[in-house]
């Protein structure tokens, strides 16, 4: 085996599976603290960008031309009035990037001075309400964009929602490796020039949250500010622990994504909560869209511009993220000139076709659990652990399978006579790879679905090329690319978060179509105790 990274490791885990009626939740991770909004105290000049060079290209030269690119290949549609508010999805530009220039072309040069970013938190401790920021200034290649700091003081002040009750506080922590918001300003950057920035990282809000999140921001709702929500749509794969659909999976993800967008144009916030409790629709961006339909004015007109999905894109729909650009305006002057599209132009019409009634979407296609399960991973599988020999054969292959399909888009042949019977067996197995000591690419199956030596190697191409968090690999990556190779266990039943062993057991929450998953490291890396894995646990499930 030829070692081309400087780490490479296989466990063997024991997997835990907690299926709840309800989420993990205390009141320490909130950003409310007594007397105070929130817990960060000091302001930092600038916050640096967390995936320049990964969902875009780190070189302004290359990033400007990108921008320049995919902007001149979207149409400008008209519009019935001043834009107000744009839905863009946030992947890597590479999947997600010629969606979002369809909303950008619409606000180009439209002379904001100010725009509100309404995002999702991906990976900040769980807290309640949303998460401003203490800096003066958000960086990408493109330079630095000033943070409207006088805004962002006022929303932490905002009254009658402090202390305690407070929804709006500085929490630096939140935006550690966040894309959603950053994935935004290099295209703002580009169409607008000069302006001032509120970013607002929603976490998990309640039933109230929506009103008086919207109550606080529509102040500063002006004619010379523009609303962003960043958003991605429906997340479709067993990765995503959401597979309500088997079969024609394309047409049935336009049906269930146009489901949720009519609800967002007619601006009807009820039926969207009642759609996603029916469907269990994957949008990660959904409190900042549920927000946002209680910011706009009821007059405000939404049109979809483009929808496209990353499955179309690559060919394989066997796991698909989902993006759409919404726009909406303010009644007055039409805007732009007609252009016809050229993506999808059948979606850029106020009134979405479902091909099925979404209250029928729940009796066809999804499963739900009407008491809480829990589970836990066996300590060994039925065959024993992998010996060392084992393990470096699973390496090998993860790591041929990067070179090959790098160079010539093949993964390896694989002689199976040749392999022992322990890596015949079915097996869940996921593969993780880091460049510099940080995520590049993790996808994995919970359940056994092939053997262990093909799941290897399907794996390890998708953490590579699949990944959609991720811009593909390149070849000059591969010398620092690390491996990590998990073994999971089979999954059976426990009585209670208090059996789950941390950093030994992997684990695994669902509640209807909600769920998430943690490897066992994840916690080790992260210095998690259980009630912070579980925690952290419940806010990736949403």
């Amino acid at each position: 085996m030829s070692k081309i990274g400087r780490r490479q490791t296989v466990y063997f885990i024991a997997f835990l599976l907690l299926l709840s009626g309800g989420l993990w939740y205390s009141n320490r991770d909130c950003l409310a603290q007594e007397g105070k909004a929130a817990p960060d105290t000091t302001i930092t000049d600038v916050q640096e960008p967390a995936v320049s060079g990964f969902f875009y290209p780190r070189d302004p030269e290359k990033l400007k031309e990108m921008l320049n690119r995919l902007l001149a290949n979207a149409p400008q549609k008209e519009l019935a009035g001043r834009p107000v508010a744009l839905i863009s999805p946030h992947a890597g530009y590479d999947y997600s990037g010629g969606v979002a220039a369809y909303g950008y072309k619409a606000v180009q040069g439209k002379g904001y001075k100010r725009v509100i970013v309404l995002a999702p938190s991906h990976y900040g401790k769980r807290y309640r309400g949303a998460a401003i920021l203490k800096a003066r200034y958000y960086k990408t290649p493109l330079g630095q964009v000033e943070i409207d700091q006088e805004v962002c003081n006022q929303l932490a002040e905002h009254p009658p929602y402090f202390g305690r009750d407070a929804l709006f506080g500085y929490y630096s922590g939140a935006y550690k490796n966040e894309h959603s918001i950053e994935t935004q300003l290099p295209f703002l950057q580009t169409v607008l020039g000069e302006f001032k920035l509120v970013p607002v990282l929603l976490g998990v809000l309640m039933e109230d949250d929506f009103q008086k999140i919207a109550d606080a921001l529509r102040p500063y709702m002006d004619e010379n500010t523009l609303v962003v929500v960043s958003s991605d749509f429906t997340h479709y794969g067993d990765r995503f622990s959401y597979t309500p659909f088997r079969s024609n999976i394309e047409e049935n993800l336009k049906k269930l994504d146009r489901g949720a967008t009519e609800r967002i144009l007619a601006l009807d916030f009820d039926g969207l909560m009642r759609y996603r409790e029916e469907t269990g629709i994957t949008v990660c961006g959904f409190y900042p869209i549920a927000v946002l339909l209680k910011l706009l004015p009821r007059e405000a007109q939404g049109t979809v511009l483009v929808y496209d999905t990353s499955g179309k894109m690559v060919n394989d729909f066997s796991h698909s993220v989902s993006y759409t650009s919404i726009v909406f305006t303010a009644p007055g002057k039409k805007t732009g000139k007609a252009t016809p599209g050229t993506r999808n132009a059948e979606c850029g019409v106020r009134s979405v076709d479902y091909g099925i009634p979404y209250s029928e979407f729940r009796t066809q296609h999804s499963q739900f659990y009407s008491s809480p399960i829990l589970l836990i991973g066996e300590n060994t599988p039925p065959s024993g652990e992998l010996t060392a020999e084992e393990g470096q054969v699973l390496l090998s292959l993860a790591r041929t399978t990067l070179d090959s399909y790098t160079r010539d888009r093949k993964l390896p042949e694989v002689k199976e006579g040749t392999l022992s019977p322990r890596l015949r067996e079915k097996c869940g197995v996921f593969v993780t790879l880091h460049k510099n000591g940080e995520l590049r690419g993790c996808i994995g199956h919970i359940l056994p679905k092939a053997p262990l030596w093909q799941a290897v190697v399907e794996n390890a191409m998708c953490s590579g090329f699949r990944d959609f968090r991720f811009p593909p690999l390149k070849e000059e990556e591969l010398r620092e690319i690390n491996l990590e190779v998990s073994v999971l266990s089979p999954l059976r039943r426990i009585n209670g978060p208090e059996e789950f062993q941390v950093g030994q057991e992997g684990i695994l929450i669902r509640l209807g179509n909600a769920s998430a998953v943690f490897l066992p490291q994840v916690a080790t890396e992260q210095g998690w105790d259980r009630e912070e894995t579980l925690h952290h646990l419940c806010q990736k499930a949403g």
